[in-house]
């Protein structure tokens, strides 16, 4: 029997906020559960792998349409995509994507410096060119770098962009920015000198989230907020809650764990909302 959408398999007991999963030492076996993917993998932040693990990458270059390439060769319409719209902190939710939908994976992103006037304006322009029906499409902002005219420039038009072509819309409004780059604070007891205080984040993403409310009851937009997964009792630290496992790999961009665990999450949501 096939398992519930979403589903995944515990390997791990020791997560504060643990996703729906199927732990195979307990449950009975109604569905393939070996078959599942891992609901999280624990990666101790004191060893040399998990150093080389932490910050976000991919090994998807076969299903991955860059910026430039994409303005050289517009994507055909005849297999729906997921564009991911904005900079590194949209970038880093490629693998994620990847696994949620399993469709050919387009970043239109650019580094935050060179989000001048002129690719603002290219960036939506070609999204207006590359956005199909059906498509999905995917921004994250990091909420220590917002600011009014970016979201005017590019977000907000872009949104506008993909209810006109008739896609939908996953936006992250929440990104966490550390007080200092975790790896300085692995080892130290919790609360460690990298995290803030759950009250700080918030007054740090008020703006932003404000931005966003007026999507929060649009059925073509998605918000997901990582925040409500990383900090506990008042807390936003550098772990998974109840692991040592690394959930920022600098200030604020997410390592691959995370983003690992946070994809049943993500997943729930989706479905939810009809999105998959």
């Amino acid at each position: 029997h096939s398992c519930p959408p979403c589903s995944c398999r515990v390997l791990s007991k020791k997560v504060e906020i643990p996703p729906r999963g199927i732990d195979p030492t307990v449950e009975p076996q109604t569905c393939d559960v070996q078959s599942l993917p891992a609901c999280f993998e624990e990666l101790n932040a004191t060893s040399a792998e998990a150093r080389q693990r932490a910050w976000f990458g991919s090994g998807l270059e076969e299903v991955v349409t860059k910026f430039d390439d994409a303005t050289r060769a517009r994507p055909t319409c005849a297999d729906r995509r997921v564009i991911l719209l904005g900079d590194s902190h949209s970038r880093m939710r490629t693998d994620q994507m990847w696994r949620l939908f399993h469709r050919r994976i387009i970043q239109l992103s650019r580094n935050r410096p060179e989000w001048t006037g002129s690719v603002s304006d290219e960036m939506v322009r070609l999204l207006d060119e590359v956005l199909c029906d059906g498509d999905i499409l995917a921004t994250s902002l990091a909420s220590s770098l917002y600011d009014k005219s970016l979201f005017a420039n590019i977000i907000e038009p872009s949104i506008q962009v993909a209810k006109r072509k008739s896609a939908r819309v996953i936006f992250w409004p929440d990104n966490l920015s550390l007080s200092a780059p975790a790896f300085k604070c692995v080892g130290q007891d919790l609360p460690t000198s990298c995290g803030k205080s759950h009250s700080k984040v918030r007054e740090e993403v008020e703006e932003l989230q404000g931005t966003v409310e007026k999507y929060q009851n649009d059925t073509d937009v998605l918000i997901f907020h990582d925040l409500d997964h990383l900090c506990r009792d008042g807390f936003c630290d550098i772990y998974i809650p109840g692991t040592r496992t690394i959930a920022i790999g600098d200030m604020d961009h997410h390592t691959r764990m995370f983003e690992h665990f946070l994809q049943p999450f993500l997943c729930d949501s989706l479905l939810s909302a009809g999105f998959i």
